[in-house]
């Protein structure tokens, strides 16, 4: 892991790890291999076919914490590069 400015971290690409499309909602994991960082995205499927809204999940595999925004998991990823806590 590397020391990466807010920027550079989210242009880094992320693969798909997994998309289910349901009756009641869709699910989009990707992640990124460099950072370890794992998002998952959930949006809503309304009865007419539409999307509805979506809520975003970011994660490290193996801890409890989780984060809504791509700047509180950028946080998190500088405090375990940098070996500090905010």
């Amino acid at each position: 892991m590397k020391e990466l400015t807010f920027e550079e971290f989210c242009a880094l690409p992320m693969e798909m790890g997994m998309h289910v499309s349901g009756d009641k909602e869709h699910y989009l994991h990707r992640y990124n291999r460099e950072t370890n960082v794992n998002k998952v995205l959930i949006t809503k499927k309304k009865k007419s076919g539409d999307f509805g809204k979506s809520s975003t999940i970011y994660y490290f595999p193996n801890e409890v914490e989780h984060y809504t925004t791509a700047d509180q998991v950028y946080v998190a990823y500088m405090e375990q590069v940098c070996g500090v806590k905010s």
